[in-house]
């Protein structure tokens, strides 16, 4: 309670004090009241004894506000619910709690009705304020919502009806994986149905003749393949992030967002290349090591270093097996700026799956084509194309997040427009973040010619 609620007179804050030990819920009752608010409104069990707490707040205005009370959406479930029990709302709630009948009367429809209520309603979330401080938004919505969107709330059998969301900008990314792959496989199967009946008279592909199906099924993978792209950027989560990275990265950090092992390793090279640490022979795509005038600090460098030493074929040496990188991995992972093993497994079959399902309908039309004697000749190599697209979907690298992607864009949004030289001091950080190709060939002939093909970041 808050201090304005203590100057309340003795008899509303003994109202108050018996509404927070009156229970709804029966001890012995397997299917409790908070349980069954719950299941009849497809909420959580925490959601559903926090509208509870928010009812017992609305009674209590409905008694000593002084004005009338019009409950929200969520609040007015609970009330629904416990006037069903009849002889705990009207022999013990109404007459021994608030001492009061509590009638529910709904509105008789109408302009005038709607502004009535919806005046109440701005007097009750003021009422509110005044007692409790601020409403919680997820179960007071706003006097629009409240007399918008949640007048269209209704009950539904959800053993005999799929619940899909209306989409919106807002509840894209808050969508979980699992619903991007049912709500696109919905619309697949819908766009397939439709199709169907709109273009053919049979409703079975697999009846169609050969020029409709192959229309159908080249239609449908343009389509399959369109809804894989999008998941596939989609589930490159995080989209945002908590765990803010610092204000500026490491190059070799930076050079690991970018494009993996392969440009920690260019900037590395790079890095030495400008301090004199090596001697490039280009047609022998051959780099010598010179010992530095001062220690290697860094252990990326020290890594390559001792890389270099033991193998000087810059094709030969096993970039993917420089162990400082892990480091550095772990490190952009916490900070979200990668995507996670787990995530990039999922990132990468899902699509795999949309793709396999699209494939498979090919396959099972070929396999009936074959047995009715018909000509497949064009539909094979139709389904060699999706399935050399699977496998294409099958071997992408999923590395960077979605946040990552607009961590990177801004750091190449600050890099001054300019050339490069060979005293520049952030020649690092220029590989990392926008390769040697970037570099001038006067002075870097030689190790753009050994640092290619370049990576390009995926």
């Amino acid at each position: 309670m808050n201090e304005q609620f203590r100057t309340l007179d003795f008899q509303q804050f003994k109202l108050y004090q018996r509404l927070q030990e009156f229970s709804l819920d029966e001890p012995e009752s397997q299917l409790s009241f908070s349980k069954r608010l719950a299941r009849d409104n497809v909420w959580s069990l925490t959601y559903a004894q926090r509208a509870i707490a928010e009812y017992k707040k609305f009674v209590f205005l409905a008694v000593v506000a002084g004005h009338p009370v019009t409950p929200s959406d969520q609040v007015d479930q609970v009330w629904h619910l416990h006037l069903s029990y009849t002889r705990s709302y009207w022999l013990e709630f109404c007459p021994n709690i608030l001492q009061m009948d509590l009638h529910h009367n709904p509105t008789c429809g109408g302009l005038t009705e709607e502004i009535k209520f919806e005046d109440w309603y701005i007097k009750t979330l003021d009422s509110y304020r005044q007692f409790f401080g601020m409403p919680p938004r997820d179960i007071w919505s706003t006097p629009k919502d409240r007399f918008g969107r949640d007048l269209y709330f209704v009950r539904l059998n959800i053993q005999q009806n799929f619940v899909i969301p209306k989409l919106s900008t807002r509840h894209l990314s808050k969508l979980h994986p699992k619903q991007v792959v049912t709500i696109s496989l919905l619309f697949i199967t819908a766009i397939t149905i439709a199709s169907c009946q709109a273009g053919f008279n049979n409703t079975n592909p697999l009846n169609y003749n050969g020029s409709e199906f192959l229309s159908f099924y080249f239609q449908l993978s343009l389509l399959v393949i369109f809804l894989a792209c999008c998941l596939s950027n989609y589930l490159r989560l995080p989209s945002t992030s908590s765990a803010q990275p610092p204000e500026s990265l490491d190059p070799y950090e930076i050079a690991y967002l970018v494009g993996g092992n392969k440009r920690v390793f260019d900037t590395a090279i790079a890095s030495f290349f400008q301090k004199g640490y090596i001697s490039i022979e280009p047609q022998l795509r051959r780099i010598d090591w010179i010992d530095p005038m001062e220690p290697l600090s860094h252990p990326i460098e020290k890594a390559v270093a001792e890389a270099l030493q033991s193998n000087t074929n810059i094709d030969s040496i096993p970039k993917s097996k420089l162990y400082a990188i892990e480091t550095i991995r772990d490190r952009l992972q916490n900070w979200n700026l990668l995507v996670k093993p787990q995530q990039a497994f999922i990132a990468k079959i899902y699509p795999v799956l949309l793709i396999a399902c699209l494939l498979g309908l090919g396959i099972a039309k070929i396999l009936v084509g074959i047995s009715r004697g018909k000509d497949v000749g064009f539909l094979i190599p139709l389904c060699g194309i999706v399935a050399f697209v699977g496998l294409l979907f099958s071997l992408e690298k999923i590395h960077r997040s979605r946040y990552g992607d607009r961590f990177l864009s801004n750091l190449r949004n600050k890099m001054p427009k300019k050339v490069f030289g060979i005293d520049d001091l952030q020649l690092p950080l220029i590989v990392a973040l926008l390769s040697v190709a970037i570099l001038p060939n006067d002075a870097f002939a030689d190790l753009k010619i050994v640092l290619a093909p370049v990576s390009s970041g995926g």
